[in-house]
């Protein structure tokens, strides 16, 4: 239930950055699309490398990895791998841009007087 939750939360966050088609968004959300991606990439290759340093001394030893250890290792990494975008874009969403004022101050200031 709460993972229901913070994934709506997200995406709502997000405006449905990532559940939009390419062909949807204008050039801003696709730019910031494609930054959160790329976050999201590096950030999902640098865990890889840790999660291989990690494991990587247990190959040596006599002991070898339990398949327990080696499958909660990866089930960990595809699914850091599968929510990284969506978090990377929540935490690096940028503000919409402000709307442009409808009413200018000139008309405003020509009706009170």
């Amino acid at each position: 239930m709460a993972w229901c939750f913070v994934t709506g939360a997200l995406n709502l966050a997000t405006h449905g950055l990532l559940e939009l088609r390419a062909r949807v968004l204008d050039e801003r959300q696709h730019a910031e699309r494609g930054r959160a991606f790329v976050l999201a990439h590096r950030t999902s290759l640098a865990l890889h490398l840790a999660a291989l340093l990690w494991l990587l001394p247990a190959f040596g030893d006599e002991e070898a990895i339990s398949v327990r250890t080696l499958a909660g290792t990866v089930l960990v990494l595809l699914v850091a791998h599968w929510l990284l975008p969506l978090w990377a874009a929540a935490l690096s969403a940028l503000d919409e841009p402000a709307e442009e004022l409808t009413e200018e101050p000139a008309e405003r200031s020509a009706g009170e007087g």
